[in-house]
């Protein structure tokens, strides 16, 4: 698997000097540093000042089950790698398994390398087309996706995704995507600043748990 920040550093730069200064007229200050102007707008909960970021990121090798569930999310622009245009009997393999659960999954994954490379194969002789075929494909067909987002969209789909009850390959995916984001000198502040609103939100949220009488 392999993940990429397609957008670039300068296409960045200039989404992020309209958003300040769109964010420096909300606001009315000239004297705040980029990064406290951007903690400030997600403390208070203005974030459509994200949505002025375009992000594409090119995915590479993750499952088609990986593929279902990033697609569920809204204001995602997915483009992926056809099923029935394109030959693959590659199998992305799940993260996170034990080694008593690797030796059980071995099995399986050579029977889905076996069915997959059946349905991407020659299959004249069957009479089945590749639209027919598609349904054989397993949902652990690697594939690649490109997908564009805001970064609105994105930071809700960490909010969402990067928790322990994600699948593990779709967190991993995120995870990976936020690490590219942090590679960027324009995206690194906006990250930050989102972790430190959500550490803060989980804890207010775990003291209401403990505390609150019904």
């Amino acid at each position: 698997m392999k993940i990429e920040l397609a957008t670039s550093e300068i296409q960045l730069r200039h989404q992020l000097e309209l958003a300040l200064k769109t964010l420096g007229e909300c606001y009315q200050s000239d004297n705040l540093t980029k990064k406290r102007l951007i903690e400030i707008a997600l403390r208070n909960g203005h974030r459509s000042i994200l949505e002025h970021f375009d992000l594409v990121f090119r995915l590479k090798g993750i499952s088609y089950c990986a593929h279902t569930q990033l697609t569920r999310h809204r204001k995602i622009s997915p483009m992926a790698q056809s099923q029935r245009y394109t030959r693959s009997n590659d199998i992305a393999y799940p993260t996170g398994l034990t080694e008593t659960q690797e030796s059980c999954f071995d099995i399986f994954f050579g029977e889905m390398k076996n069915i997959a490379s059946r349905a991407f194969g020659d299959n004249s002789a069957t009479g089945l087309t590749k639209q027919q075929l598609r349904y054989a494909v397993p949902q652990g067909a690697a594939i690649n996706m490109t997908m564009k987002l805001n970064l609105r969209s994105f930071l809700e789909l960490i909010e969402k995704r990067d928790v322990d009850g994600a699948m593990p390959e779709t967190r991993a995916i995120v995870v990976s995507m936020r690490n590219a984001c942090m590679d960027s000198d324009v995206l690194c502040d906006f990250i930050e600043a989102h972790t430190l609103v959500r550490t803060a939100q989980e804890v207010a949220d775990k003291w209401l748990q403990e505390n609150w009488e019904v």
